[in-house]
């Protein structure tokens, strides 16, 4: 059975005669093969970048342009050789010959010249990577640019609009953050908010949130102004505005929107990008809203988002909410949101309410999840007297009461997470040198 063998002595190549029969023949051949070399490796670039749709074929051509890089790699090792080796080098070591024409008289007919197989080698992985290099360089940084954005640009120009869904998805894993600066990465997300296919136009909305794709905030907007556009495309791109740094034109687009009442889809998009936007001139439209909640999820995302803006004005009507003796989780988001508004004034009412409450009545956590499973909390899943507990706190004048907190902690009677709660604030008050 033939075994497999190393090359490790130049002659035993026997590549390319023809070529290397005259130094003048290896010289053109040299050059046209470099010259073959970088253009097509520019050519290539520039089709992996601009054109491929096919992230395999793209794999195909990059190894293509590495084969033509290790020939022209081997002439110009060759030609080297033939130019700085001592003797006959050329003729006896790649052409093979016993006899040859010479006419440095140095050179004997029965001249012995050294393989210089290492130096070639050597030579010739310079030679390889000198010209990858050349390549790169000319190509603005080929390589680079194709490991960071070629697989992504490949894809998003994909016929099914599945697989640039797919391709968005990818962009945004947490686990690539490092690309999500790259200008033309971004760049990939703004022309995607533009995608003739609505479910890749929801995606693109996405990660630009994400991404914190600033370039596309204009698109953005746009998209929440089109009325004609599928309700889920704009409240993706109002969640979107939300995560970037708020600005007027954004907002108001998302008010306007979010008056509308198109659809539960769209106001609970809109409620969601105002709550993240946290803008106390949103709170008239976000009241307007929890007046009339067209259902369960619509109230408690406007109740979320209102406790967001901490509009002072929001505490009148919440404390007429709690009035009215709500119950179950209308109840539990009506004190999430009043404790970030309370006053001095609220003060007697919530601890009188902290007393009359059942220590163990508690109210369930409801999360929003988004695309990457990521989890924003809505309702926090505290009993009802911490939750009055917190009221107190956070109305200005906590201070006053650190024995009333203390004696909770205290009480063994008091359940675990209200007693926990007590020594989270008495810790604050200790923090603040209050």
């Amino acid at each position: 059975m033939a075994r497999l063998k190393l090359i490790s002595n130049v002659s035993e190549f026997g590549l390319f005669h023809g070529i290397a029969k005259t130094r003048p023949r290896l010289i053109v051949s040299a050059i046209v093969a470099t010259a073959i070399c970088i253009g097509t490796g520019l050519a290539s670039a520039n089709y992996i970048m601009e054109t491929s749709t096919s992230v395999g074929l793209n794999i195909l051509v990059i190894a293509a342009n590495m084969l033509l890089m290790m020939i022209a790699g081997y002439l110009q090792t060759i030609l080297a050789g033939d130019l700085f080796f001592k003797g006959p080098w050329r003729e006896q070591v790649i052409l093979g010959q016993r006899t040859w024409n010479s006419d440095d008289p140095d050179v004997g007919q029965d001249a012995v010249v050294a393989n210089h197989n290492a130096e070639f080698m050597i030579i010739l992985g310079l030679t390889v990577i000198a010209n990858a290099v050349a390549v790169n360089t000319l190509a603005d940084g080929f390589f680079q640019r194709y490991q960071e954005e070629g697989f992504f640009r490949a894809k998003m120009r994909a016929a099914d609009p599945e697989e640039r869904v797919e391709a968005l998805r990818d962009m945004a894993d947490p686990t690539q953050f490092k690309l999500w600066e790259n200008t033309h990465i971004q760049s990939l997300v703004e022309k995607a908010l533009s995608d003739t296919d609505p479910g890749v136009r929801e995606q693109a909305a996405w990660n630009a949130g994400m991404m914190k794709v600033k370039i596309a905030r204009d698109e953005l907007v746009s998209l929440v102004k089109d009325k004609n556009l599928p309700d889920g495309v704009r409240a993706e791109a109002a969640v979107a505005l939300g995560k970037l740094a708020p600005d007027a034109p954004s907002r108001k687009a998302l008010e306007d929107a979010l008056g509308e009442n198109k659809s539960p889809e769209l106001t609970l998009g809109m409620l969601r990008g105002l709550g993240m936007m946290e803008q106390k001139d949103s709170f008239p439209h976000i009241l307007a809203v929890a007046k009339k909640p067209a259902n369960d999820d619509i109230m408690l995302y406007s109740l979320w988002a209102m406790h967001r803006t901490q509009h002072p004005e929001a505490r009148a009507w919440l404390h007429e909410q709690l009035e009215a003796k709500p119950e179950g989780l209308r109840q539990c988001a009506l004190l999430d949101a009043m404790k970030m508004v309370s006053t001095p004034e609220d003060i007697n009412w919530a601890r009188k309410q902290f007393m009359s409450t059942p220590k163990e009545q508690k109210c369930e956590r409801v999360v929003w999840e988004e695309r990457d499973e990521s989890l924003r909390t809505i309702v926090f899943s505290d009993t009802l007297r911490t939750k009055y507990m917190k009221i107190v706190a956070n109305s200005g004048e906590s201070p006053k009461y650190r024995t009333w907190f203390q004696r909770i902690v205290n009480d063994p009677n008091e359940p675990w997470s209200v007693r926990e709660a007590g020594s989270d604030i008495i810790r604050q008050l200790n923090q603040a040198g209050l």
